[in-house]
């Protein structure tokens, strides 16, 4: 059933090559996150549980939207402490997770509508939705460490580890395990990605 699920994913990013002939490397995220968006919504809604299966469901959204605010106050706050810390022992967090933006409108526009909200919806239906609510009718931690490190790995840019991922991928499988709704790790991801952004706004802002 994971196999079949995943299986619309694997021709939309091979076509990345053809995308890029005709469109900027930020188009083809954007066209590329929709296509997923709407083949993986497609094959869920024709499985047995429906897009239940996946936590998008009318009857746990409220829980879930409540989830994911709430996680996501929390989270900063917890961003804001370590940050304080680090910067007491002289270390600018600011500057480790801070990464320059496109400076044109439009493509600054792009850029935010497809990272805060293309991305972490289609993110989240594959990485939590599909991978995580499939491994975890086997075993639930290994569900957890598994859909994080594939997550994880899915960002890596060649670079060190990628710290925040690891950490957003299990705040954000276990946002979804507590509300049962997808909505909760999507908020997470979007509000996460937005506070990532208007910190890089602020940091290379000309």
């Amino acid at each position: 059933m994971l196999l079949k699920l995943l299986l619309p994913v694997i021709p939309i990013e091979a076509m990345a090559p053809v995308f890029m002939q005709v469109l900027s490397p930020l188009g083809t995220t954007a066209l590329m996150r929709t296509l997923e968006i709407i083949c993986l919504l497609t094959v869920l809604s024709f499985t047995p549980r429906g897009l239940s299966r996946a936590g998008i469901s009318v009857a746990t959204l409220p829980l879930g939207l409540r989830t994911g605010v709430v996680w996501s106050l929390v989270f900063a706050m917890v961003v804001a402490v370590s940050g304080g810390i680090l910067l007491v022992n002289q270390i600018n967090l600011l500057g480790l997770i801070a990464s320059p933006l496109p400076v044109k409108g439009s493509a600054l526009g792009l850029f935010l509508v497809t990272g805060v909200l293309i991305a972490p919806v289609a993110e989240e239906i594959l990485f939590r939705g599909v991978l995580y609510a499939q491994l975890r009718e086997l075993n639930r931690p290994v569900a957890l460490i598994l859909s994080t490190l594939i997550f994880a790995g899915f960002h890596y840019r060649g670079s060190g580890l990628p710290l925040f991922q690891v950490v957003g991928g299990v705040v954000f499988a276990l946002s979804f395990e507590h509300s049962k709704s997808l909505g909760a790790p999507i908020i997470i991801h979007a509000l996460g990605n937005l506070a990532l952004f208007s910190i890089s706004l602020y940091v290379f802002q000309p």
